[in-house]
């Protein structure tokens, strides 16, 4: 039996429901201003307690943050002062920005309306997503910068030439310093290039040595701030293995947390399977 397709019309309306659901939400967290928790505090501090320069070289208190959320913040905080509403507008736009990227991204990728919508509902009601949305932290900016890039492969890619090549370099090099998970894909994005069409020599140096010099970068900004093998000790502690009793844990957790949402949601994800 085959499923009636869904109007243009009622299709933009859930899109717009969708994007109003998600908007009030961020919107509603962020009005309500809640007390910046330690990990914010550490982070604002180390980069508004010294000068711009030496918060782009280091970060104390074992911080890390990319270099263009480092500068952005300081401009902000500089111009506006240091309260819990500016230190979170950079996530807060991130997260609303995200919404259009990830919509424009599934009209790419997928064809079928309601495979559209099921993805969409799936990226509105994502808490973690939510959540940084709210908190002084990079993560929210990370997603819409991966977005992006992802999108961006679609036309630069195309036929490369020099010019193109120089403004893909000029975009990978925002990209790394703005998130750090870009230099993952971006590496991806040659690695496909690479097997897709013949890369000219000089074209592939712009591009390696524009990561090369980016992701150095990077490096050289946890090499400063992860002092000793004990915090990454710590740090890896908090990662789950992927044993039966973590992953029975995990869907435990999931159904607990999002309650009714998540039922919705996995009805949602079976209909867009099929």
């Amino acid at each position: 039996m085959k499923m009636r397709k869904i109007p243009n019309i009622l299709f933009i309306a859930i899109i717009i429901l969708f994007f109003a659901i998600r908007i009030y939400l961020s919107l509603n967290l962020y009005i309500k201003n809640y007390p910046i928790w330690g990990d914010e505090m550490l982070l604002s501090q180390s980069i508004t307690a010294q000068t711009i320069f030496k918060s782009l070289i280091y970060l104390p208190e074992n911080q890390t943050a990319p270099p263009l959320f480092i500068f952005f913040t300081y401009l902000l905080t500089s111009l506006f002062g240091i309260n819990s509403y500016i230190l979170r507008f950079i996530s807060f736009a991130a997260g609303i920005l995200s919404l259009f990227a990830f919509l424009f991204l599934a009209f790419k990728l997928l064809k079928n309306k309601l495979a559209i919508l099921t993805a969409l509902f799936l990226f509105v009601i994502n808490i973690p997503l939510l959540y940084y949305t709210n908190e002084f932290k990079q993560y929210s900016s990370d997603v819409v910068i991966s977005l992006a890039l992802i999108i961006s492969y679609n036309y630069i890619s195309r036929n490369l030439t020099v010019k193109k090549t120089l403004l893909y370099c000029l975009i990978a090099f925002l990209s790394i310093v703005s998130a750090f998970p870009s230099l993952y894909i971006i590496l991806l994005i040659i690695v496909l290039k690479l097997f897709e069409e013949k890369i000219h020599p000089k074209q592939l140096i712009y591009i390696i040595s524009t990561i090369v010099c980016a992701a150095g970068y990077v490096f050289f900004v946890f090499k400063n701030c992860i002092q000793t093998l004990n915090k990454l000790h710590e740090w890896q502690e908090g990662y789950l293995s992927f044993t039966l009793n973590s992953l029975q844990t995990i869907f435990s957790n999931f159904f607990s947390y999002y309650n009714f949402d998540a039922l919705i949601g996995s009805i949602f994800l079976f209909i867009g399977v099929l």
